[in-house]
């Protein structure tokens, strides 16, 4: 079954990064011990609800001795506001749902 995953934690980092915390999944949608072997991080500088438009920035590797962990998106130009929704993926490769989108203009450091 796919990973339980929600974003939690979006922040800018100063001038021009982007800060994406992610908590460790360990439960599929049905509260079952789940494998998570990877993260996928999406951006996008639009959204149109009920439509997938992000694109696909990196991949990360889970890592199983910690709880949580951030990935840095250097990437980003001030005072441009980007979305973003990370995927989890388990070891037999489910994925989560998409959770909500959240975005942030950079020079700002508030989730919305």
């Amino acid at each position: 079954m796919p990973p339980e995953f929600e974003l939690e934690n979006l922040n800018a980092d100063g001038a021009d990064r982007v800060r994406v915390s992610i908590d460790k999944v360990t439960k599929d949608i049905y509260g079952e011990n789940t494998d998570v072997v990877k993260y996928k991080i999406y951006r996008s500088q639009f959204h149109i609800p009920n439509m997938v438009v992000h694109t696909l920035v990196d991949e990360t590797p889970s890592d199983d001795s910690i709880e949580s962990f951030e990935w840095i998106d250097p990437g980003v130009i001030r005072h441009r506001k980007y979305y973003y929704t990370v995927v989890a993926v388990d070891d037999n490769g489910n994925e989560s749902e998409r959770p909500d989108v959240k975005s942030i203009e950079v020079g700002d450091d508030v989730l919305r």
